[in-house]
């Protein structure tokens, strides 16, 4: 029986090795004796030690079935979701490998793509790279994100400080917030079509001002690829719940192209 339901500090867990290390040298270790393990543990279960050592492995042990659970949980919505609509997409867990094999049906579609969430750059690079004669467009705060999500605290994915990476010559970056920059953006664009929407902005606020500002400029044929739709607990609302209210709002369905652990491609219709 636990006496309390706190764990033990780290100053009581340096104590239950502390007293660990001064068993083994009372039964020989460290010497050429053998050290006699039943006897050990005899020693280590007696109280207080075995109470502590009990509450420190029980407390342990809820926090990994909890995390357990919530993977559980979020494999068995995600199955779930794939076998109803994903049955005949491709899986792949590189998606910008998926994107590159599909550049040239992408390409047909439009003439701008759009990174919704440039982070480090490292996405906005690699669509530069497979689409070498498209306007690149790179969205982000570079300040982390606005609000607490299920996996990260607000803030977090900000390291850049506000400062701007490096890109290609067919990259243009915009800082700011999205309902900020994408209204500036749209009314600069006005004749212009997008061939593909890449979103990677975790939460359900941003993905929302996403479509509220561009949505648009999105018509059957258009891509998108969303880098966090599927399989963490809690993905139905969010990047998932922001793009179903669109679709409902105008009318329109999609294809499932490909998924991974989170991504997913469609495609409008």
């Amino acid at each position: 029986m636990i006496e309390n339901d706190k764990a033990p500090s780290l100053g009581e867990s340096d104590d239950l090795l502390s007293r660990a290390k001064e068993l083994l040298v009372e039964l020989g270790a460290g010497t050429d004796s053998k050290v006699d393990l039943i006897d050990l543990i005899d020693k280590l279960m007696r109280p207080p030690t075995s109470t502590k050592l009990r509450h420190y492995l029980t407390w342990e042990y809820r926090f990994v079935e909890l995390l357990r659970e919530r993977s559980r949980r979020a494999a068995r919505d995600t199955y779930d979701f794939i076998d109803q609509n994903m049955r005949h997409a491709l899986y792949n867990e590189n998606q910008f490998a998926v994107l590159h094999s599909k550049r040239d049906v992408i390409g047909e579609s439009g003439t701008e793509i759009l990174d919704l969430g440039v982070y480090k750059g490292g996405s906005t690079r690699a669509l530069s790279k497979s689409f070498p004669s498209h306007s690149i467009h790179g969205f982000d705060s570079f300040e982390g994100l606005p609000e607490d999500w299920s996996h990260a605290m607000k803030g977090q994915f900000g390291e850049l400080k506000g400062s701007l990476p490096e890109m290609p010559k067919n990259v243009t970056l915009y800082k700011g917030w999205f309902d900020e920059t994408l209204p500036v953006w749209a009314k600069n664009h006005v004749d212009k079509k997008i061939a593909l929407l890449r979103v990677d902005c975790d939460i359900y606020s941003s993905t929302k001002t996403i479509f509220d500002c561009i949505g648009h400029y999105l018509e059957p044929g258009s891509w998108i690829c969303f880098d966090e739709l599927i399989g963490y607990y809690g993905w139905q609302d969010h990047e998932y719940k922001a793009f179903s209210e669109f679709l409902d709002k105008r009318r329109m369905k999609c294809d499932y192209i490909a998924y991974g652990l989170t991504y997913t491609i469609v495609r409008l219709k």
